[in-house]
């Protein structure tokens, strides 16, 4: 192994210290800014190298002793060699660089943070990787192409441990002849009930928030916003209408490609199923609201999977461009990126970061638009 040296100048968004030394880029993860050492390269492209911390020699006042024995080695959590304000303190960083795109400096009287209030012991829902040939169950490790495993994890909620302990110890076991020998299992509370899938789709029967106490202060502050509101709203990727549920003052239209029997919407909402990614989704999203409104619609609520939404300037043609517009999303660069189409049109009024995903680089942005 060839042992590189690095000085790290700071964290980007994803989490990673950057060293720039000796006409090297290399981004390591679970180091600090003023950190130096040496490390291993693990994959290069071009002339950025991402690497992995053998030794630290010269260590951060920011650094602390982590809580979780899986922290080094575990691909999911970034910031738990540092206390949690300073790991709020990165993520609002991220926030102000992604947005930077937009425009050169966001105005921090615009920016307001939410930090939670546990950093362990928040998520409903765990997703487990195995491999039946390397006999190893675990969160997948994308750089090193491998499965860490993680008996000790400090993130489920403890209605959760239960299962989970016990497929640990027999999850061979539930691996039928016809499966295949990579897949994956889901550990999931939902409606009171703990259940156990393997190999279904994501947040199989409803997808659901991963934090339940910060998913609540989102929704807390987004209908607060929207009792500002009147008339009709478009509750767009809306799932089950998790958002829009108590502005019962709002004829609220909900769509999203979930399948109908996994929906229960509230009197003031209609749900309509419609796949959002399809090719002419735009035209049948427009036949949807002729349909449903009869009159212009001023409120739009978005709330899109990690990907975004590429085509937003589509979509908002098709409604005639409300007067306000609420964007959720959990993978902020594509958020920024959608924005970006609709700059001219829509004016930025605040920005929210809501921590849902403690230890990790994750977070989740509301951004508020009003038409100019």
């Amino acid at each position: 192994m060839k042992v590189n040296k690095f000085e790290i100048e700071h964290i980007d968004p994803l989490g990673q210290g950057v060293s720039k030394k000796d006409d090297k880029i290399i981004f390591i993860p679970k180091t600090l800014p003023g950190e130096s050492g040496t490390c291993e390269i693990l994959k290069s492209k071009k002339k950025v190298h991402f690497a992995k911390a053998t030794k630290v020699d010269r260590k951060s006042d920011l650094r602390i002793e982590d809580q979780c024995p899986h922290f080094h080695e575990c691909p999911s959590c970034h910031y738990l060699h540092t206390d949690y304000e300073q790991e709020v303190v990165f993520k609002e960083e991220a926030l102000k660089r992604h947005f930077r795109t937009i425009q050169s400096q966001l105005d921090s009287s615009k920016i307001h943070i939410h930090k939670a209030s546990e950093r362990f012991g928040y998520r409903n829902r765990i997703q487990l990787h195995y491999d039946v040939e390397e006999n190893k169950l675990g969160y997948f490790d994308a750089l090193q192409e491998s499965i860490v495993e993680v008996p000790k994890c400090k993130l489920l909620r403890s209605e959760l441990q239960e299962k989970f302990d016990q497929l640990y110890q027999n999850w061979q076991r539930k691996i039928g002849p016809k499966d295949k020998a990579q897949g994956h299992f889901e550990i999931y509370l939902k409606d009171h009930e703990v259940s156990v899938h393997h190999n279904k789709n994501y947040a199989h029967g409803g997808f659901s928030q991963v934090n339940e106490k910060m998913n609540q202060l989102m929704n807390l502050t987004l209908s607060t916003h929207l009792e500002e509101r009147s008339g009709n709203a478009i509750d767009l990727f809306g799932g089950s209408g998790n958002l829009t549920a108590t502005s019962a003052h709002l004829k609220t239209l909900v769509i999203d490609g979930t399948e109908t029997k996994y929906i229960k919407v509230k009197e003031h909402q209609s749900y309509r199923q419609l796949n959002l990614y399809g090719r002419k989704a735009p035209e049948h999203f427009s036949q949807l609201l002729d349909q449903f409104f009869s009159e212009k619609c001023e409120t739009l609520i978005i709330d899109p999977p990690r990907s975004g939404l590429k085509n937003i300037d589509a979509f908002l043609e098709k409604a005639s461009y409300p007067e306000m517009i609420y964007y959720i999303g959990c993978e902020c660069p594509n958020l920024v990126r959608d924005l970006a189409k609709i700059s001219d049109r829509y004016e930025l009024l605040e920005v929210h970061l809501f921590d849902l995903f403690p230890g990790t680089r994750h977070f989740e942005t509301l951004a508020i638009l009003k038409r100019r």
